[in-house]
């Protein structure tokens, strides 16, 4: 459902409960619905390149999600304390937001985390000292 200006998803959504994937991406939301608290097999989620918000509390009931992609949204605030229920989240990425806040995310098993605005690169946006983080720019190969 990538680049279609969805600006909002149906409830019906919701009836697509063995869903493991959803591509969100490059449309108008401005908000995550609901619906999604329904879908408890999604395994990885885009909704980069929308005009997304903020994040609801619930996408940490998403306990099967491995890859979380937010960036390139309006994301202003903290991140939800919720996702650090999601304990299969490997890879986030926030990369081009607005203003994200706050060292939330601390999850041990969260191999990518990530946020970068303009020229600043953190992953303290959302890892504890504790968890890896690899930089996956000195595993890219040139072509």
């Amino acid at each position: 459902m990538s680049a279609n200006k969805i600006s909002k998803v149906s409830s019906n959504l919701k009836k697509l409960t063995k869903l493991k994937e959803l591509y969100l991406n490059s449309n108008a939301l401005t908000k995550i619905p609901d619906v999604f608290n329904s879908l408890p097999n999604l395994e990885k989620v885009n909704f980069s390149h929308n005009q997304i918000t903020n994040l609801p509390q619930s996408l940490g009931k998403l306990t099967k999600l491995t890859e979380l992609y937010l960036n390139n949204n309006q994301i202003t605030g903290t991140i939800p304390e919720g996702l650090n229920n999601a304990k299969n989240l490997k890879y986030f990425y926030t990369n081009e937001n607005v203003n994200i806040k706050g060292r939330t995310l601390t999850n041990p098993d969260l191999i990518f985390c990530l946020y970068i605005l303009g020229n600043t690169v953190t992953d303290e946006i959302c890892l504890d000292p504790g968890s890896l983080w690899i930089d996956v720019s000195e595993n890219i190969q040139p072509c």
